[in-house]
């Protein structure tokens, strides 16, 4: 392929061929994919977010008094905001791994445990469900004990697809044994 443009690009060249040993994950990257009810759910989330923000635009570019459209035109762009937040978030929230720790993210928190700290990373049932559909993934950090994770059977990213929910479940396992194996994780 001839580079005929040596303008701007897309995306930076990168060297092709195999990556050497000494490469490092620094980026948080997500080791699934968001499922298709958490990415519908988005996009149902982002047209109500324009409702809003729509009417905020027209209430600033009536006619009327001055301090009623502005009113209004801050009350809805208020609500316009908070709303782009909250779907935001929620297509965010999961587990996010790189060569150095886990960040696992909520819809109201976000925690950051370097490898070093999590002793475990598994699956196990939720107490309230023995039938087995209510799998999650737990990762045990030191001195805090179990931490359930949004990686779970019934979340968003996962309804009624067992088979990506195994995958993610020995993704996040895969990172934190690699760790290890790196020296990250003591033994």
């Amino acid at each position: 392929m001839s580079h005929w443009y040596t303008g701007w690009k897309l995306w930076p060249d990168r060297p092709k061929g195999p990556v050497g040993d000494a490469y490092r994950q620094v980026t948080w990257i997500r080791p699934y994919r968001p499922g298709p009810l958490r990415v519908l759910v988005a996009i149902i989330g982002i047209f109500i977010t324009t409702a809003p923000a729509f009417l905020s635009f027209s209430a600033l570019l009536s006619p009327g008094p001055v301090m009623a459209r502005l009113v209004y035109g801050v009350a809805f762009g208020l609500i316009a905001t908070g709303l782009a937040i909250a779907v935001t978030r929620f297509f965010a929230v999961g587990v996010y791994v790189n060569d150095a720790g886990v960040r696992i993210l909520t819809m109201r928190a976000m925690a950051v445990y370097p490898w070093r700290l999590v002793t475990d990373v598994s699956t196990t049932s939720v107490a309230d469900d023995p039938a087995g559909a209510g799998k999650r993934v737990v990762i045990t950090v030191r001195d805090e004990g179990p931490i359930a994770t949004p990686v779970h059977r019934r979340s968003p990213d996962f309804v009624g697809r067992p088979e990506p929910f195994a995958m993610a479940s020995l993704a996040i396992e895969r990172w934190w044994r690699d760790a290890s194996r790196m020296g990250e994780v003591p033994d």
